[in-house]
C-alpha cells in the first residue's frame, strides 16, 4: 500500500502541472491581441489559433494513442512543447505565433486526453474520481495565472520571459515526477483496482 501511495503522489504531481501548462498556455491566444508586439493583423490568428490547435492536437494524437499505444504520446508531446518554448521565446510575432500553436497542439491535444486516461486506468476505484477532479481543476489555475501576469505586468520582453520561466519549469517538473512514476511502474507495483 506504500508502494501506491507513492504512485499516486507521483501521478497527481506530474499529472497536474501537465493539465496546469495546458489551462496557461490555453489563455495566451486571446491575452497577446493586448500585445502591441503582435500586429492587428494577427489578432484573429491569435484567438482562433487555440481551438484549432486544440483539435488538431485531439485528432492526430488519439491516433497515434490507438495504433501505438499512449506511450509514444507522452514522450512526443514534452518535445513538441519544448520546441513550442523555443520559438516563442524569438521576437517574430510570427514564429513567436507558431510556438504558442505548438503549445497547444502538443499539451492540450495530445497530452491532456492521454492523462485523462492514464489516471482512469491507474489510479484505484476509491481515488479515480476525486483525483480526476482535482487535477483537472488545475487548468483554471493555469488560466489565471497566466491572466494575473498580462494584468500587472505592462513590458512585453518582461512578460515573454515571466511565462517562458513557468513554461519551462513547469515542463521539466512533469518530466521530473513523470520519470519518477514511470520507473515506480516498472519497478512491479500497480495495484490497479478494476471496476
Amino acid at each position: 500500500m506504500e508502494d501506491y501511495s507513492k504512485l499516486r503522489a507521483y501521478t497527481l504531481v506530474s499529472t497536474s502541472i501537465s493539465i496546469f501548462l495546458y489551462g496557461f498556455s490555453v489563455t495566451l491566444g486571446s491575452l497577446l491581441t493586448q500585445i502591441s508586439f503582435y500586429p492587428k493583423s494577427m489578432e484573429l490568428y491569435l484567438l482562433i489559433e487555440p481551438p484549432v490547435s486544440l483539435l488538431l492536437g485531439n485528432f492526430l494524437f488519439s491516433y497515434v494513442a490507438d495504433k501505438y499505444g499512449r506511450k509514444p504520446v507522452l514522450v512526443i508531446t514534452p518535445i513538441l512543447f519544448s520546441i513550442g518554448i523555443l520559438l516563442f521565446l524569438l521576437f517574430n510575432p510570427y514564429i513567436s505565433l507558431i510556438g504558442i500553436g505548438l503549445f497547444l497542439f502538443s499539451i492540450a491535444g495530445g497530452d491532456e486526453p492521454a492523462i485523462i486516461s492514464y489516471l482512469t486506468e491507474n489510479l484505484s476505484a476509491n481515488d479515480r474520481g476525486r483525483f480526476i477532479m482535482l487535477i483537472t481543476n488545475f487548468v483554471n489555475i493555469g488560466a489565471l495565472l497566466s491572466s494575473i501576469i498580462f494584468i500587472f505586468l505592462e513590458n512585453y520582453t518582461i512578460i515573454k520571459l515571466t511565462i517562458t520561466f513557468i513554461l519551462i519549469l513547469s515542463l521539466t517538473s512533469s518530466y521530473f515526477f513523470r520519470k519518477k512514476n514511470s520507473l515506480n511502474l516498472k519497478s512491479g507495483f500497480y495495484p490497479i483496482q478494476k471496476i
